[in-house]
């Protein structure tokens, strides 16, 4: 699931047609191959800090021209769809993140050091799913949470905190996932 699973609902919810959102997709895969090429990272790993530098470099590829005149710039409408996906995305998680740490702050019954502990391992979390593709866990939607759990649970830095805790899975990063949902 993760990012592009994310993207094709979001493009499901704004109307577009199954070919449209099919060929965006794809088109996202050419996009990839274009960053890799020139030493960028994958789309999917972009965020709102470097994608309009990201972006002007792809569409300054003279791969990415030839296919995007080719296609009717349909190459550049998945990046200007993708992109805005991205900043709302942002725009949600900013707010869900800001909520669940003044939340963890000031009215769970955590001491201070706990509070900090929690707000500290959600952080890493956080960080673990987007270096996993998972995207932002603040993005997770209630019909994917589930299975970005399972996944999130078995990479080897959220097995290894769960390892060093008695009893084994009550580590802070699973505790503060936890608390988040």
């Amino acid at each position: 699931m993760g990012i592009l699973y994310d993207f094709e609902k979001y493009l499901i919810k704004e109307g577009k047609r199954e070919k449209t959102i099919t060929s965006y997709i794809g088109a996202l895969k050419l996009i990839n191959q274009i960053a890799e090429k020139i030493n960028l990272p994958k789309i999917e790993d972009w965020s709102t800090v470097n994608m309009k530098i990201f972006t002007d470099q792809i569409k300054n590829d003279q791969a990415f021209v030839d296919r995007n005149t080719k296609g009717n710039n349909m190459y550049s409408a998945s990046l200007n769809h993708y992109n805005t996906f991205i900043e709302e995305q942002n725009s949600r998680t900013g707010s869900l993140e800001n909520q669940f740490q003044r939340w963890i702050t000031n009215y769970n019954t955590y001491s201070n050091n706990a509070k900090q502990a929690c707000l500290k391992a959600i952080k890493r979390v956080d960080e673990i799913c987007m270096e996993n593709h998972l995207g932002s866990i603040y993005s997770w939607t209630q019909e994917n949470w589930d299975l970005n759990k399972t996944q999130l649970i078995q990479f080897q830095e959220m097995v290894a905190n769960s390892k060093r805790v008695t009893p084994p899975g009550s580590g802070w990063y699973s505790a503060s996932v936890t608390k988040y949902k």
